[in-house]
């Protein structure tokens, strides 16, 4: 009896466990396995001496079940580099030598795939430098073809181009002397780009560029000036809306929509390793003010493929970035719901007291180590009204773009992506992505959407990854959009409406005080005329 007793009661602890995660369908706690034995596809490797002291190696991107983390590049047998990149120029080496390569791709799980195949590179000798009037020939010096610079408020970038493959040096500061610093390139390449940082707005630099043969022999460029932009502007640009990947074939078609506002341009940047947290974060596909684009054959070399909009105004400010992605139709399709993390698994809780129409799911075991923000610190802030995910009946203007946010402090120092997704409200189907990228001052990460222009329903999420931990903490909330409306939420009647306003309570006892001394008046008269 005592045995059955206890099998009755496993079976009602089992069953509640069932109900109790029923409550939370939809919500998903995502960890890192470590049951990932599958390692990378072997990439095929070239290599080509470019100089006498530099050789460049490139190699075809491997293929993972789960992600690929990176490669490991071997020189003469021994490792030389790990990289993300799928080339890398190896120089200092010397002339007249053979130098073998191979490399390695593994994942986040350490598999490590086979050595590639082994490419065998002779540099050739030393030229010997010419005499007399020769040197001044175009053979022994670097010929400047094109240089552009690209002034911002707080950043310059500069794109250097010559006839030849070239090292260069360039430096620069606020006189002749420059002396704010300097930038060295050791690469030889026929065209150089870079950015300087931290300068000051509307300000006036002096700059030197300097190329270098193969033999070292340096010639000065130019020499020139340039000013920033003046800090007219510091607001971020709203992203731009309906941002959609659609494989087709072995292409993928990228749509959206641009902001209505005044901007500069939008870029496209893509990688095969997970969405482009900035605008240099990849290989820039298409910039310019169009509103589609076809990324052709890339789906033979990479599946998925993850793409990042980005919006630049006029004064370099860059919008936190609208995402989507795509997968190959040939088997290698993945869940479209949350590329970037390999594995689900279901589970999490609903946190106690979480308001009507908002789901959270977070595990409680993780909660000492990943830091996750509370309802009341996901802010929604349009036309100067702030609002969060614990406010009830949130219902926003669909005709004003609005901006959600989270404290820096709110999120652990682990943070690696912070996603806000959007489903469409005349279309539950469809849904818009967008990154949330730390603000200018280091104080919160933000996303700017632009206005919806459509009346309905939405349900927003916010998913919080930490890889650190290994967990993902998922936010969802349904927000109600109307054309013309005004931000609101509702208030709350009475008696909460009197205990948070901090309202008298005497004036509400008057009431049936008056009331008593009517019917007292009454009585009295009534008594009088009798």
């Amino acid at each position: 009896m005592r045995f059955l007793l206890s099998l009755l009661l496993v079976f009602s602890v089992s069953t509640s466990a069932v109900f109790a995660q029923s409550d939370t369908e939809g919500l998903k706690i995502r960890v890192f396995g470590s049951d990932d034995v599958v390692a990378p596809t072997t990439p095929t490797l070239a290599a080509t001496a470019v100089s006498y002291d530099q050789v460049d190696v490139s190699w075809s991107a491997s293929y993972d079940n789960f992600l690929v983390s990176g490669y490991v590049l071997y020189r003469d047998g021994l490792p030389l580099s790990t990289t993300t990149q799928t080339s890398y120029s190896d120089i200092g080496l010397s002339a007249s030598t053979t130098y073998t390569y191979s490399v390695r791709a593994f994942d986040p799980s350490n598999n490590y795939s086979s050595s590639s195949n082994l490419v065998a590179v002779l540099t050739p000798a030393e030229p010997v430098e010419p005499e007399g009037d020769s040197v001044q020939s175009t053979s022994a010096r670097v010929v400047l073809n094109q240089l552009v610079v690209t002034p911002g408020v707080s950043t310059s970038t500069f794109y250097i181009k010559t006839a030849r493959p070239a090292r260069f040096e360039m430096r620069w500061g606020k006189t002749d002397a420059y002396e704010l610093g300097y930038v060295v390139n050791q690469r030889l390449l026929d065209t150089h780009r870079t950015t300087l940082t931290d300068l000051e707005p509307g300000t006036t630099y002096y700059y030197e560029v300097i190329g270098y043969t193969p033999l070292g022999m340096a010639t000065v460029l130019e020499r020139g000036q340039f000013k920033t932009l003046d800090r007219l502007d510091v607001l971020v640009p709203v992203n731009v809306s309906r941002f959609t990947a659609t494989a087709l074939g072995n292409d993928v078609d990228l749509d959206w929509q641009s902001p209505q506002e005044d901007y500069q341009y939008v870029r496209i940047v893509r990688n095969h390793l997970g969405f482009p947290t900035h605008a240099q974060d990849g290989v820039i596909i298409y910039q310019g003010k169009g509103d589609a684009y076809t990324d052709k054959d890339i789906l033979l070399e990479y599946s998925p493929a993850y793409y990042t909009a980005f919006v630049v105004d006029r004064y370099g400010n860059v919008s936190s970035g609208a995402i989507a992605w795509a997968y190959a139709q040939n088997g290698r399709e993945g869940s479209t719901e949350s590329p970037v993390i390999p594995k689900d698994t279901e589970g999490g809780v609903v946190e106690p007291g979480t308001p009507e129409g908002v789901s959270v799911a977070i595990d409680p075991v993780l909660k000492g180590v990943a830091k996750m923000p509370d309802l009341s610190q996901i802010l929604i802030v349009q036309s100067g009204g702030q609002f969060t995910f614990a406010d009830a009946g949130l219902t926003l203007d669909s005709n004003q773009p609005f901006t959600i946010s989270i404290p820096k402090e709110a999120i652990t120092v682990n943070l690696k992506t912070i996603i806000a997704s959007i489903t469409d409200p005349t279309d539950s189907r469809k849904t818009y992505s967008f990154l949330l990228r730390i603000n200018k001052d280091q104080t919160a990460y933000e996303a700017s959407v632009a206005a919806l222009l459509v009346a309905g329903v939405s349900q927003v999420t916010i998913d919080v990854y930490d890889y650190k931990s290994g967990v993902v903490g998922t936010y969802k909330k349904s927000i109600a959009f109307s054309v013309g409306k005004p931000a609101t939420k509702d208030v709350p009647i009475f008696p909460d409406l009197i205990i948070k306003k901090g309202l008298p309570f005497v004036p509400f006892l008057l009431v049936p005080v008056f009331g008593l001394l009517l019917l007292m008046f009454y009585r009295r008269h009534k008594k009088t005329l009798s």
